[in-house]
């Protein structure tokens, strides 16, 4: 009975592990800083421009502030007022 105990707890282990990691890749939150923000950063490096991030983006932790100069974005919730900001290297 010990042995098959065993084995049911390693499998539902496994399985629950295996669900996990695919919600975290369904919801995109496994690498999301390098597929979500990195990729557009570029462009912006292209066209002469600062990394953009959202500020609750940088709030939350879902990236990180980036060492060079770079833009955030903020909106009102109140007025939906949108500004786009510019914070200087290592301000924050």
């Amino acid at each position: 009975m010990t042995f098959l105990s065993s084995l049911m707890t390693v499998f539902f282990s496994t399985v629950f592990i295996i669900l996990l990691l695919l919600n975290r890749l369904d919801n995109n939150t496994l690498a999301e800083e390098k597929l979500s923000f990195n990729i557009y950063q570029r462009v912006f490096k292209e066209i002469g421009k600062p990394p953009y991030y959202p500020e609750h983006i940088i709030s939350s932790g879902r990236a990180h502030a980036p060492r060079q100069e770079y833009r955030v974005g903020k909106q009102n919730r109140k007025t939906g007022e949108r500004k786009i900001e510019l914070v200087a290297s290592g301000s924050r």
